[in-house]
């Protein structure tokens, strides 16, 4: 009896949404499929080709964990198309991955998977691996969305990219001052934003006046609990130098060099951390005479220690002026150039800078929020859907601003929460807004 494996590759418009670099890259990997399972057996296979529903295969067959086995099984071939298929469903936030559960225990009892197996052995030793790799999945997210997964970041054609030189997107949130609300940036909660807003990223607002580090060094070792809090959920985390009222990051030039030196030193192994080292140089202050000079001395000390951290540098303006380095960038490749904005004041005039912008530099968001400029005016919704839009097409990483109970418009929790944990009851207008709409 002839294997005759069954695979659909699905041409439609609407799996491309009209982006003609997603329907290249999409034919390209069809034909590596195709190529891959054609090497592996001498049996004919019949390709059907089918519009019923959108479908990608969205595992690349090189990173597949069926890879080993089903050259040698030509019975499981099959399965490479369902695992594929898992992959695919499991990266759209409209995909249930319980249902998907459901339906692998379905054909737990089986003893072929497959149409035309002549000897089932293969198909179960296929089942068995496909079964575990499911249940093993997060129920949130995928697992690319973890350190352990993507290891150290690297910045190719302006966005971040993985080991493996996949694209990867970082999303997460930012805490409100540690000196106000560092009760709220424990492990319990750091879990639970995982969990429930199926979040990556983790950052540490550290700010430096306002009754901050240069006044309280103590502030530090909260810093490194919650960094080792991120390596044990396996976040990406950012230790942010979070001048604000100080303006000018000059103005503790040495205090920084002397933090980040001990930080890169003590993380130098620690993929998952990113170093934020002037959170929104404002006032009188420039990127020439300024923000650069400060940058390039505080990065100098990181890089003695740590060659592979990314390093995100605020931009002048409360970092809205993400166009002033396009023409004096700083000499290393592994710097992000940060964007900060809140919805109700900063709209499509930003947004038409930014995309500018990203023609010669990588941006990070590593700030914004639901309100106006200064935390309050309520929730603005529709720009923030506007924003949230933009940022997915443009591969753009970023974290949420606040883990805070502070009584304004873009704090996620409200003013003391009963539980150490994100529930619909403790979170604020703002807080179940984002929960809604972060996990896209």
């Amino acid at each position: 009896m002839s294997k005759y494996i069954i695979i659909p590759i699905i041409f439609t418009s609407t799996i491309v949404y009209g982006d003609n670099q997603k329907f290249n890259e999409y034919a390209i990997f069809c034909e590596k499929m195709i190529v891959t399972l054609q090497s592996c057996t001498d049996e004919k296979s019949t390709f059907s080709h089918s519009s019923e529903f959108p479908i990608i295969l969205y595992t690349v067959l090189n990173e597949n964990p069926l890879k080993d086995f089903f050259k040698s099984q030509k019975g499981a071939l099959y399965h490479i198309m369902l695992l594929a298929e898992i992959e695919r469903l499991n990266h759209h936030k409209w995909f249930n991955l319980s249902s998907m559960k459901n339906h692998v225990n379905q054909i737990k009892s089986k003893n072929t998977l497959c149409n035309g197996i002549e000897d089932p052995s293969s198909a179960v030793s296929a089942k068995e691996k496909i079964i575990n790799y499911v249940n093993n999945l997060n129920d949130n997210k995928s697992k690319n969305n973890l350190v352990s997964y993507n290891g150290w970041l690297k910045i190719e054609n302006n966005t971040l990219v993985n080991e493996r030189k996949e694209k990867i997107r970082l999303k997460g949130i930012s805490t409100h001052g540690l000196q106000w609300y560092s009760k709220y940036a424990n492990y319990d909660m750091m879990k639970s934003l995982k969990e429930e807003l199926g979040i990556n990223l983790f950052r540490i607002a550290m700010y430096t006046e306002e009754n901050g580090y240069i006044y309280n060094k103590s502030l530090k070792n909260k810093v490194e609990e919650i960094v080792e809090n991120a390596k044990k959920l396996d976040m990406y985390v950012i230790i942010d130098w979070h001048i604000l009222s100080d303006g000018d990051p000059m103005i503790h030039k040495e205090e920084a060099k002397e933090f980040f030196r001990e930080m890169s030193l003590k993380y130098k192994d620690y993929p998952n951390v990113i170093y934020e080292i002037c959170n929104e140089p404002n006032g009188n202050v420039t990127w020439e005479n300024n923000i650069k000079p400060y940058a390039e001395e505080v990065i100098k000390e990181i890089r003695e220690n740590s060659k592979k951290s990314i390093i995100i540098v605020g931009t002048p303006t409360w970092s809205q002026e993400v166009d002033k380095p396009v023409k004096n960038k700083i000499n290393d490749e592994q710097v992000m150039y940060a964007l900060h904005f809140y919805s109700g004041t900063h709209t499509e005039w930003l947004r038409e800078r930014v995309k500018e912008a990203l023609k010669d530099i990588p941006i990070f968001v590593s700030e914004w929020g639901v309100s106006d400029a200064s935390g309050n005016g309520g929730v603005y919704k529709e720009e923030t859907i506007k924003w949230i839009n933009f940022m997915k097409e443009n591969n753009l990483s970023y974290a949420v601003w606040s883990l805070s109970d502070k009584n304004e418009s873009s704090a996620l929790l409200i003013p003391g929460p009963s539980e150490n944990k994100i529930i619909d009851d403790n979170l604020s207008e703002a807080g179940k807004f984002i929960k809604s709409v972060i996990k896209d």
